[in-house]
């Protein structure tokens, strides 16, 4: 899927090692659904209203359907957003992947403006950070959680790929940073063999189940139900990130307010 006229720029934003991981960023746009602050009051234009990191899956790259339009609509509220490229090998070494993964994690939380992070923001909040993952970028959930980060769970890794000898799983319960991260936000479908809704309800009360939908939350032969999950799910993104920066949806837009009709909540409440 093409960018269209937010082509990533430059790679050297943040680079990994020989295992070909490189952080790109995502050019900012003017958001046409400007959000306010909790007070009322715009964010100024010249900081972001959060930095977004997106993360890949196997094979799942940051242009397919639900990262691209993640990081299009967080670009689009005012988030600075950058994107995690990874070049995996045919046989992925998930635990050595995902120390990489928290090691660009690091990288890239160094990498911020710190006059942003920690003075810019509104009253002199820092300005947040969030990561969206997909499946196997879920599985560095404990090391966001651990920094501080707010983070969304696509399809998370609750039981054990058969790919992966080291049957590696979100670990439950999850130690937060002194910071004391948000509870994640987590969408995946019911015909997902990754997802447990036991495991997902301890590790947060934010769980939405997509009816039908698999790994890639999509209805097999159903592409109008395929749709409606992939705009819910970024509906679903662009309220969880306007809670994490303590700004509310503007009149007009609605997205961020309403959940989308095929999906199934597993705990808690419509928040």
């Amino acid at each position: 899927m093409a960018d269209g006229d937010d082509n990533d720029a430059g790679d050297d934003a943040v680079r990994g090692d020989d295992i070909g991981a490189v952080i790109r960023p995502w050019h900012r746009t003017t958001a046409p659904t400007a959000p306010t602050s909790a007070t009322g009051s715009a964010p100024a234009s010249d900081r972001p209203v959060g930095h977004a990191l997106v993360m890949p899956g196997i094979g799942y790259t940051v242009d397919r359907p639900l990262l691209y339009w993640a990081a299009r609509a967080l670009s689009w509220r005012g988030w600075q957003v950058d994107r995690l490229w990874l070049d995996l090998p045919a046989t992925v070494d998930f635990p050595g992947t995902i120390a990489r993964m928290n090691a660009m994690v690091d990288s890239w939380l160094g990498s911020l403006d710190d006059s942003a992070a920690s003075g810019g923001g509104e009253n002199g909040r820092r300005v947040p950070r969030m990561a969206v993952t997909k499946s196997l970028s879920t599985l560095t959930y404990p090391h966001l959680a651990e920094s501080g980060m707010a983070a969304v769970l696509l399809t998370p890794v609750l039981n054990p790929p058969p790919c992966d000898p080291a049957r590696s799983v979100i670990e439950t319960p999850v130690r937060r940073g002194a910071s004391a991260s948000p509870m994640p936000l987590i969408c995946a479908g019911d015909a997902d063999p990754y997802f447990d809704a036991g495991r997902a309800r301890m590790l947060t009360d934010r769980v939405a189940v997509c009816s039908g939908a698999n790994h890639s939350i999509e209805v097999v032969g159903a592409y109008s139900a395929s749709i409606r999950h992939l705009a819910g799910v970024t509906s679903a993104i662009v309220r969880y990130a306007d809670d994490v920066a303590g700004c509310r949806v503007a009149d007009g837009g609605g997205e961020g307010r309403v959940w989308w009709r095929p999906v199934r909540f597993v705990s808690g409440r419509r928040r």
